[in-house]
Parts: C-alpha cells; structure tokens; sequence
C-alpha cells in the first residue's frame, strides 16, 4: 500500500469533523498587514502570542480585526494598506514597535520578527500589494504568484511554512503549511517521515480525493481540520497542557474569548498558581525557544508575563535563576534555567531541569 492510500485511510478513520470544520477567525482578517504580521509571528511560537501581537496592534491604531460577514472581502478603500503599516514602522522604528505596540521582542533566524516584518511589509509595497483584492490577483496568476514567493522567500527570516502561511491567510485555498503538527500526522499514518514538499503533495492529495464527498474540503481547510487534530491528541498525551480559553488581558483593549485556530498550539499549566516563578520561567522559554538561546532579561520578563497574566512584572528575576550569579537572596543561584553571559549581558538559556529542586550553586549543566 502506498504512502497516500495509508494517508486517505487514517484520514477517514480518525477525522470525523470533516464536513464541518470552518477556518479560524484569522483567515478574515479586516486588512493585509494583519495577515502579514499574523504570519511572521507565528514563527515557532504559541499561537495566543501572535493573537495578543495582532490585538494589541489593533487596539493601538483603532482598527478592526476581522471583516464582517467573512465570506466577503472589504472594499479595497476601507482596508489598511501595506504601505500604512510600512510608513508607520518607518516613523517609529522597529524597536518603538517592539516595546510600545507588539509588547513581543521574539525573534526567528536570529533577526527580531518586527525587522522580519518590516522588509516583508516593504517587498510587498514594491510589487505593490497594498490589500487583499490585490493578492487575489497574485494567487490567481501562477506566473505572478511564483514571482511574488521568489521574492518573499529572500527575506532573512521568511522560511517556507512563513510563505506558505500568508498566502494561506492572504486567501490561497490550495496551500498547505507542512509544520511538525502535518508532518507528525502523515508518519502516524504512513509509518514513514516525509519532506515539506512531499507533506504538501499529500495533503493536496488527500483533498482531491475526498472532494466527491466533501465538495468544500480545500487543501487549506484540510490542513486545519488535520492540525486541529493532532493537536488534541498531543494536549492529550501531555496532561500539563491544555487549550487556553481566553486571550489574556495584556493588550489596550478588553479581553474577550480566543477563536479557534488552526495554530491554536497554546496552553494553559494546570494548578499555575502552584508553580514558583523559577517553573514559570522556564515553562515559559521552553515553549518558545531552543537551550543555547541567549536572552535579555525584558524578553524574558515579557514571555512570562504573556504566559501567566497577572504575574508581577518585578517578581520575575532571570538573574537569579542562573547557575554562576546570585545575590545574598537564599534562593538566588540555586535554580538553574540559565547561565548568565556577562560579555553578551544576556541569559543563556539551559538545557531544561526539574526546577522544582533547588541545585548547589555553581553546578552549570
């Protein structure tokens, strides 16, 4: 048996919501940028993190976040365009960004993603792509469309499931985003790890074959309904996480319920309030970064708070959670996340330990 029949078998067994699964909220974004900033975020990252980035930056200019009724894209005049948001990254500065609008300092292939964002903002200006009708006429043209990914893909930092994503969310409904929650259901179902491309073959595949059935099964709407999936299975496995219920309430404007999302990979600690913030914070960087990775304290302090709402800023102390730095503080040194790089002035984030039992100072992993 081939690799796509395994395939179409394990789809018919285990979806049962195939015929009514809708697409998430944030495939109607109001405007283009939003599904710009939507796409860069979501580089290796928790989803209610990008939702929060999105909020806030719509909280902050007054704009609307989704069109309504979905179904229709808003007239061009009524969107924002590309070059609003470039303009405004121009007079502001990517840091201002960062620290005043996005409140998320992440970063992918070591660039921030607010600098990532800027020259995807600035290509598509150029080939002037202002909103999302202007894209319907990319995506349509197969010349164009090839064209217009040659040209995002050059971008430091705008890797394929980047791309693939915005034009998932700019309205390509044959595109998939072959992430590790695609790739991990394909050798679940084939016995067999396959590539990006070859993942996007089969889900493509998989679609076409199920069309007489489900005539409104899209390549994209297939790859949600798949990732929305494995992603339970994995929550189910992993007794520690579980969905989040609600977007925090960090951002300028009033908290309200999370929609469902097809990268919805967010979470909420069980019993969180039992945890002590050196739990916390190494909860938190695990869920975002690699260990090696060197961090400032503000970008820590920030993927806590994002985290676990409520927490008081001033209580998170990264430099006391290093192996080789502490004060006179009876905790401080023994709890080991990090390890403190004095020339760089950043933590360095360690391979993860039970933090739960405090460490003799100075034991560096």
């Amino acid at each position: 048996m081939d690799q796509l029949q395994r395939l179409f078998e394990y789809v018919n067994q285990k979806l049962t919501k195939l015929g009514t699964t809708q697409l998430g909220n944030e495939y109607y974004y109001h405007s283009l940028p939003l599904a710009a900033i939507d796409a860069v975020y979501s580089a290796q990252a928790l989803y209610p993190s990008v939702q929060n980035v999105v909020m806030r930056y719509c909280a902050k200019y007054q704009l609307p976040e989704f069109r309504k009724p979905k179904d229709i894209l808003p007239p061009p005049e009524v969107q924002e365009p590309i070059s609003s948001l470039l303009e405004k990254m121009k007079l502001k500065g990517t840091t201002y960004f960062i620290e005043q609008v996005f409140l998320n300092s992440a970063v992918t292939s070591g660039r921030r993603k607010a600098e990532v964002l800027f020259d995807l903002l600035g290509v598509l200006d150029r080939l002037h792509i202002q909103n999302f009708q202007h894209m319907q006429e990319w995506l349509n043209n197969p010349l164009q469309q090839s064209r217009l990914i040659n040209a995002v893909t050059a971008i430091h930092g705008v890797g394929e499931a980047t791309y693939r994503y915005f034009l998932m969310l700019s309205g390509d409904d044959q595109m998939v985003k072959p992430d590790r929650m695609i790739l991990r259901f394909i050798k679940n179902a084939t016995g067999k790890s396959v590539s990006e491309s070859e993942a996007v073959g089969l889900i493509q595949a998989v679609s076409r074959r199920l069309l007489p059935q489900y005539p409104l099964l899209s390549p994209r709407l297939m790859d949600y309904v798949i990732w929305s999936w494995q992603r339970e299975q994995d929550d189910q496995e992993k007794p520690l996480l579980n969905e989040v219920k609600s977007r925090d309430s960090v951002a300028m404007a009033a908290p309200r319920p999370a929609t469902t999302s097809p990268r919805a990979a967010s979470f909420n600690v069980t019993k969180s309030s039992e945890m002590t913030l050196p739990q916390k914070t190494q909860n938190a960087m695990f869920r975002r970064y690699q260990p090696g990775q060197l961090l400032s304290s503000a970008q820590i302090k920030d993927d806590v708070l994002e985290d676990f709402p409520g927490t008081p800023r001033g209580t998170v102390l990264p430099s006391d959670y290093c192996c080789n730095r502490w004060n006179k503080d009876p905790s401080s040194g023994i709890y080991h996340v990090f390890y403190y790089d004095q020339a760089a002035d950043k933590f360095r984030l360690l391979p993860k330990l039970d933090v739960a039992a405090p460490r003799k100072r100075g034991d560096c992993p």
